[in-house]
């Protein structure tokens, strides 16, 4: 609890020592004008660095691979994966003498699926050699793209059936291995990587990746139908380079070497575009301003994606008060009476919430900060309002509102997105908007505040 010491100061207290309404000197009110749009949140750092935060060395944050083209609402999304590997130490030979590749398998570990996976499941993917060598000292993003042409393919596309994938598990001699997927490289690749020496790329690991540059998964026809995401751990992925040798007996010995993604030395990053032109629904609301008032609804997806807007304009016209609560509530809708979609394309168990400063900046919402993720809240729960059962996302905003009003901050503006999870692109919701005529949905601002003699 932070305590009030003078009315510029701000106070937050917890829900049991909310006071009680009383219309004399605490007092409620949901009238506030709230302007929401729809907006596009693209900032989304999949790989590299960005300050301390290494995105790339997160071990349980997983690369989205295929494509959505027939989500009913929400349009079109594509996305396809980047990650190198490294010999399993610097100066590497191969055994033996007279070498000879047999095989070379590249695997990614399958770990979860979104979408519908029972529906035009099958979906195929190339895989490419890219020259593109990304530094570890750069941050990179859900639209960075890397250098690739069809020449650059080094293996056969495959299909995968997202149906069964979950529970195929290939065989490799006597092994059982978890799902995944297995490209079989070309023997242009496999020749050129034989030939290479510990004088040369095999040196160390920077010689290496300036001579391989990295490998890119993508969906091979992305105008095909198709319904699905799936998640791979490319933290985990592979090369596996299966060979014969003569050994030092003058016997020819089979044995294998295993090139690995490194998080020391090796990038990875996810790359997710998303595609409106077919959402007849959505497109004329992106970036809306032809409505002073805003939109009554309004469309919100999992980071990177579309994303609520909210402004405030007359919030610094408030009487300066002691905000003893703050509630800002969005009611989940189906406007188009269709929630059998999302069955497929999942409603988002939780948002989250982000303060845009007066330069258009994305910052942290400092309620955070001082209070907890837990106290802010956007959790997705039912309500009991007026005897129906509504399903709702509720922000705790009490020291943002409270820094508002006593700083007479009328450009107060925040986003609403999905909360940036581990699988990025994932979920979709449409919530009303603040011009929404039924006023149990419509989006607003509650605040309990008592007023300051």
């Amino acid at each position: 609890m932070i305590a009030l010491n003078s009315c510029k100061e701000n106070t937050i207290l917890p829900p049991d020592l909310v006071p009680v309404v009383d219309n004399i000197n605490t007092f409620q009110t949901d009238t506030f004008t709230v302007i929401s749009r729809t907006t596009i949140q693209d900032s989304l750092i999949t790989g590299g660095k960005l300050g301390s935060i290494v995105k790339s060395a997160q071990t349980d944050f997983y690369h989205a691979v295929g494509t959505i083209s027939n989500d009913p609402t929400f349009g079109k999304t594509v996305a396809s994966s980047y990650f190198q590997v490294v010999p399993p130490v610097t100066n590497f030979v191969f055994k033996g003498s007279n070498q000879v590749i047999d095989s070379v398998v590249l695997s990614v570990r399958y770990v979860n699926a979104y979408g519908d996976t029972n529906v035009s499941s099958n979906q195929s993917f190339s895989l490419f050699r890219t020259s593109s060598n990304l530094t570890l000292d750069s941050a990179y993003y859900e639209n960075s793209a890397v250098n690739y042409s069809a020449a650059d393919k080094v293996a056969n596309d495959i299909m995968v059936d997202f149906n069964t994938l979950s529970t195929d598990s290939p065989l490799v001699g006597t092994v059982r291995l978890n799902p995944q997927l297995r490209f079989n490289l070309n023997a242009s690749f496999a020749d050129s990587i034989l030939a290479q020496t510990s004088t040369g790329a095999f040196l160390n690991y920077t010689t290496f990746l300036d001579w391989l540059g990295g490998f890119y998964i993508a969906p091979a026809d992305t105008m095909a139908s198709a319904s699905t995401l799936g998640y791979f751990d490319t933290y985990n992925g592979q090369i596996t380079i299966y060979y014969r040798n003569t050994d030092a007996n003058n016997l020819m010995d089979t044995t294998t070497a295993v090139f690995k993604f490194n998080p020391t030395y090796c990038n990875r990053f996810n790359r997710i575009t998303r595609n409106y032109a077919s959402a007849t629904n959505i497109l004329p609301l992106i970036n809306n301003t032809t409505n002073p008032a805003g939109d009554s609804i309004v469309f919100i997806e999992g980071e990177p994606g579309l994303a609520a807007e909210i402004s405030f304009p007359f919030i610094g016209q408030f009487p300066n008060a002691i905000i003893n609560k703050a509630d800002l509530m969005f009611t989940v809708i189906s406007p188009y009476q269709n929630y059998g979609d999302t069955i497929n394309y999942n409603i988002p168990e939780r948002l989250q919430i982000i303060y845009v400063n007066e330069d258009g900046e994305d910052e942290i919402l400092q309620d955070y900060v001082q209070l907890g993720a837990e106290w802010v809240g956007g959790f997705r729960k039912f309500y009991n309002i007026n005897g129906g059962n509504f399903l709702q996302y509720r922000f705790n905003l009490s020291h943002a509102l409270q820094t508002a009003i006593s700083t007479q901050n009328s450009n107060f503006k925040l986003k609403v997105s999905g909360v940036r999870s581990n699988f990025p692109g994932i979920h979709r919701t449409i919530v009303a908007g603040a011009t929404r005529t039924d006023d149990t949905e419509r989006m607003k601002l509650n605040i309990i505040y008592t007023k300051i003699q």
